[in-house]
């Protein structure tokens, strides 16, 4: 028989202190579980660190926006095209090898220091994330020492990088001298020294 009410409460309460005890621990849900190891295999996106082609795209980019006002003023930033570059024109493949390209910009760097008295140009650039080209359309004036009327050049260059970002080939797709496209054109060089030997013309001003 129980002597008191402290007795009684003892009974009560001594089975639920020893179910709190002995009861298992809850299971993390299935769902959060299942996140935590999502997160764990695939990691942060956003630290993911570029790639060798990244870093080569995004320097071909500033070397190509710096070059474009100066191409026929100072070297380029060689460092960006591969060794077996190709200069390809609207007739063909003109050039194969980065030392052949380099004499080409040679010879026009040549052209505007003895036949032109200064120039201009404009540009618009983008990229092309599904060929992996930059895309650069230019209208340029070049005002002959001979004539006091300018050439107008403008063009669609494209330069396709290769696996690790470089440009490995240089395609001229449009060439519009004085508002008339050219279907088979010489390299800017040549042409500027043909308008030399041709009287001045009338010519719209499609490009400014």
């Amino acid at each position: 028989p129980l002597e008191s009410v402290g007795d009684m409460r003892l009974v009560f309460v001594l089975p639920c202190a020893l179910a709190l005890v002995s009861s298992p621990p809850r299971m993390a849900s299935p769902r959060r579980a299942m996140s935590a190891q999502s997160e764990d295999l695939l990691g942060d996106p956003l630290s993911r660190k570029p790639s060798e082609f990244d870093l080569n795209l995004g320097r071909c980019i500033d070397r190509l926006r710096a070059d474009v006002p100066e191409f026929a003023d100072r070297e380029l930033h060689w460092e960006i095209y591969s060794p077996a570059i190709e200069l390809v024109e609207p007739s063909g493949v003109q050039v194969q090898g980065l030392p052949a390209y380099k004499r080409i910009h040679s010879s026009l760097r040549l052209v505007r220091q003895l036949a032109i008295d200064h120039w201009d140009v404009r540009y618009q650039l983008r990229y092309d994330w599904v060929r992996r080209s930059v895309i650069i359309q230019w209208y340029s004036r070049w005002y002959l020492k001979t004539q006091t009327r300018p050439v107008y050049v403008d063009a669609v260059s494209t330069f396709d990088l290769d696996d690790q970002g470089l440009v490995f080939r240089h395609r001229i797709d449009t060439v519009v001298l004085n508002g008339r496209r050219l279907d088979k054109p010489d390299n800017l060089a040549s042409l500027l020294l043909e308008r030399m030997r041709q009287p001045a013309e009338q010519v719209p001003v499609l490009a400014f």
